[in-house]
């Protein structure tokens, strides 16, 4: 990381969450100009206008990013990205919830199943197996 003025951020705050034990992760000098002030408050001051992301959200960020072109990356970008985040989980949660104590008595037979319905099963049985052209 570059350490030019105005970005003095060091990668291990970054890749350790911004947990910093007695400034052993300041830079040379830094920790006798702050004296006994928190470096994470020197790094990061102000999380309620700059929220913390988690790894999922930087995952997903990088999945959807098209890297044909530029990629990028900004507060509104990944506000976005943590919104849809966010979406995913309370699906995911919905559709977990609803099947939530289901047993395999009160499952319905293949053959009784209405023909939109085995049409459908057939088609999403076959999708995996057929070859993506991009």
């Amino acid at each position: 990381m570059s350490k030019s003025i105005g970005n003095v951020v060091e990668p291990k705050l970054i890749t350790h969450g911004g947990k910093v034990c007695n400034g052993c992760f300041a830079p040379h000098g830094l920790a006798r100009m702050l004296g006994r002030m928190n470096l994470v408050d020197y790094f990061l001051p102000d999380l309620k206008q700059q929220p913390a992301y988690g790894a999922d959200v930087l995952r997903l960020w990088v999945a959807a990013s098209e890297y044909t072109r530029d990629v990028t990356i900004g507060k509104t970008v990944m506000a976005h990205v943590s919104e849809s985040m966010r979406k995913i989980r309370t699906t995911a949660r919905f559709m977990l919830s609803n099947i939530d104590g289901f047993s395999e008595e009160r499952m319905v037979n293949y053959a009784d199943l209405k023909e939109v319905s085995s049409l459908q099963n057939r088609n999403m049985a076959a999708f995996p197996r057929r070859p993506l052209i991009a």
